[in-house]
């Protein structure tokens, strides 16, 4: 399993390449303001899914990796949503 940092550097990449700036900057924020493993994979992880809900770019572009990214949390102990399905 690939570890977060990767993950959401390659979500980073997507999001540029798309030109979804704004959203990428939203989630730097989210990223920006953890200061716990625990705290970023809330924060981040809240993030990607409203973004996910809101905006059908991401949607389609990345919606692999936030399933990836929450699973990874879910493997950790980290996110504190159990009924979202991977």
């Amino acid at each position: 399993m690939r570890g977060h940092l990767e993950i959401l550097n390659e979500i980073d990449r997507l999001l540029v390449d798309s030109g979804l700036e704004s959203e990428r900057q939203q989630l730097e924020n989210e990223i920006r303001a953890s200061f716990t493993g625990g705290e970023l994979c809330l924060r981040a992880g809240s993030k990607l899914l409203t973004l996910q809900n809101t905006n059908s770019q991401i949607s389609s572009l990345d919606g692999h990796l936030i399933k990836e990214f929450i699973s990874y949390c879910h493997a950790n102990g980290l996110y504190p949503k159990p009924n979202y399905e991977t």
